[in-house]
């Protein structure tokens, strides 16, 4: 439990109060949602003598995330009277892959489906004024990403040992449920762990802690997968490196990887993966290796050191099998933490040690491949060292009787051999040469070979680099492909990245960077085309404010033209190249219209 002090909760007002659920990123308190263009259809409500949008009669009252997969309100359910978190869907992602609503509603239902206190509630999921929306249990607390940074601002550190691992055993009981029904999280990190406050206001619940955000799960039993292209990649820094290969493929101890990472972040106050670009972090996860906890926390346990190297193991069978095992785990580390520290001096001490009675509590130890508990007794007696057994022999033999020391006899000395003849020592002069000659031929026999597979063994190791250069190579092409059918800041986002993965693999053979450079080129043309095509659209509706007070009809049918060319880009393949005007052409179209219904009644009148 967290001993530090916050401010009391204002629901309508504080920042880190309002946890993002999952979200990518927090919003400040001042996000009105009125201002919000999401919500421009929403239909509105009074709430506390203001008008206000509302979803399924929820009072949306504050903008508190913005994610990829949507932005999260906070709101009053009306009928059940509780503080709730509602999560829409935006346009855009509706409009370039329209399969993202089933897999919305999946979410929805894989959530339901899951039966956790540690997991955050699903309550509702519905569609309203052409808005979908999930709704979410509220969670008045902070995200533990937030926490972190909060006490690496104040201490410059990471959590205390004991307060991160208590948020993370409840985390994997979230973890371990998810499991049990075949559900695969995808995108455990800091940002998507919960925790709550105390009933006082003024201490965080760290044995409370919830997993949010299901949105790219997965369901282990039939395969379907919540995440398409755009969001494919999970969190960089804290996804295993199959993940960064094929994210379909992910298994259970995908997750156990994103818990561990999690667990390194919390007291190391930063993710184990990192570099300068999203390319550098993806390469430091599929060949890095992270520094070593105890380096960065020294008085980190050695018990909870070894299990996150565990976790973080690059190849999933070296992890734990799935979050139950995991949560085993972390319990014991957690009982161990506190416990007496076991002299282990004393064990190895060649004196007899007496031997412990009957019932005498066994001492518990975490084995540093399993991390499970098993019992082991104090030690009885010495370790078998050579030496000291052999002094104990020595000191265990019988002695002479006490008295006056008897005088010692000389000892014999070795009758000297007889000097061999002559004839017999050119045999052995011969052989010398001979055996030493062997010698050197079976040294340099060995050295060649040696030589051979130091060779063999950096070729097949420059062979799986580059296996793994083109593995990362394709997954890059395939991430930024679908880009060619978007605009705006998804196009800018490619092709930074690109940029990014060229840069840092310009000493690699040109050839294989080709591909790689023609996606590039492609996504640049794509932009000058969709800039001419837009400042075409915008001539057009240009033309039509100037004609709408002298000639209305010249206005509508310019409004109509721009209307069409809209619908001809989407028809093409592109999205509407103004989709933020499109409203106010609509609009226009219909001032149009009523402008020159207007000049009729005048005429006839």
């Amino acid at each position: 439990m967290s001993q530090e002090t916050h401010p009391q909760r204002d629901p309508s007002a504080s920042t880190f109060g309002l946890s993002s659920h999952g979200a990518t990123e927090a919003v400040a308190p001042s996000s009105n949602p009125n201002q919000d263009r999401l919500l421009t259809s929403a239909p509105r409500v009074q709430h506390d003598g203001r008008e206000v949008p509302a979803l399924g009669g929820i009072p949306l009252l504050r903008k508190i995330g913005q994610g990829g997969m949507g932005a999260v309100y906070y709101g009053i359910h009306p009928r059940l009277r509780q503080e709730v978190a509602v999560k829409v869907l935006p346009f855009p992602l509706i409009a370039q892959d329209p399969v993202v609503v089933e897999r919305f509603y999946r979410e929805a239902q894989i959530a339901a489906r899951v039966k956790s206190a540690h997991l955050v509630t699903v309550l509702d999921v519905n569609e309203e004024a052409g808005l979908f929306y999930l709704v979410m249990e509220y969670v008045a607390g902070v995200s533990a990403g937030s926490y972190v940074c909060s006490v690496l601002r104040a201490k410059g550190r990471g959590m205390d040992e004991g307060e991160a691992l208590d948020l993370c055993i409840a985390a994997s009981e979230g973890l371990a449920a998810a499991h049990r029904e075949g559900v695969i999280h995808r995108d455990l990190k800091p940002d998507n762990i919960l925790v709550p406050r105390m009933k006082n206001e003024a201490e965080l619940d760290f044995t409370g802690a919830k997993i949010a955000d299901l949105g790219l799960a997965r369901d282990e039993a039939s395969g379907n997968s919540l995440t398409g292209t755009y969001a494919a990649m999970g969190s960089l820094g804290y996804m295993p490196p199959e993940q960064a290969m094929d994210a379909k493929s992910v298994r259970k101890p995908g997750d156990v990887f994103g818990m561990g990472a999690t667990l390194y972040a919390l007291l190391a106050g930063k993710p184990p993966f990192k570099g300068s670009n999203s390319t550098a972090v993806l390469l430091d996860t599929l060949q890095g290796q992270q520094e070593p906890l105890r380096n960065i926390r020294p008085e980190v346990s050695e018990n909870t050191a070894r299990l996150v190297d565990k976790c973080l193991a690059k190849e999933p069978e070296k992890r734990f099998e799935d979050g139950e095992a995991l949560l085993e785990a972390l319990r014991a580390c957690r009982s161990l933490l506190n416990a007496p520290p076991v002299d282990r001096a004393a064990q190895t001490l060649p004196a007899a040690a007496p031997v412990p009675p009957a019932g005498a509590p066994a001492l518990l130890a975490i084995q540093p491949d399993s991390l499970a508990l098993s019992p082991m007794t104090p030690p009885q007696g010495s370790l078998e060292l050579s030496p000291i057994v052999e002094r104990a022999e020595d000191a265990s033999a019988p002695k002479p009787a006490s008295g006056p020391a008897a005088p010692k006899a000389p000892a014999p000395k070795p009758a000297r051999k007889p000097a061999a003849p002559e004839a017999a020592k050119a045999p052995e002069a011969q052989a010398a040469p001979a055996s030493k000659a062997r010698l050197y031929a079976i040294a340099g026999a060995a050295a060649a070979v040696l030589l051979l597979a130091g060779t063999i063994g950096l070729y097949l190791n420059g062979v799986r680099k580059d296996r793994a250069f083109l593995a990362l190579r394709d997954k890059v092409l395939a991430d930024n492909k679908p880009a060619l059918k978007s605009s705006g800041a998804d196009l800018n986002v490619a092709k930074s990245g690109l940029d990014a993965f060229l840069k840092e693999n310009g000493h690699r053979d040109p050839s294989l960077l080709v591909p790689v450079r023609d996606l590039r080129n492609d996504l640049s043309k794509r932009q000058e085309s969709l800039d001419a095509r837009a400042a075409a659209f915008n001539e057009i509706v240009q033309k039509a404010d100037r004609a709408r007070s002298t000639d209305p009809a010249k206005a509508l049918e310019l409004l109509k033209q721009a209307q069409a060319a809209g619908k001809f880009d989407a028809e093409k393949g592109f999205p509407d190249i103004n989709a933020t005007v499109a409203p106010t052409v609509t609009e226009r179209i219909e001032k149009a219209e009523l402008a020159i219904r207007e000049a009729a009644s005048r005429a006839k009148a």
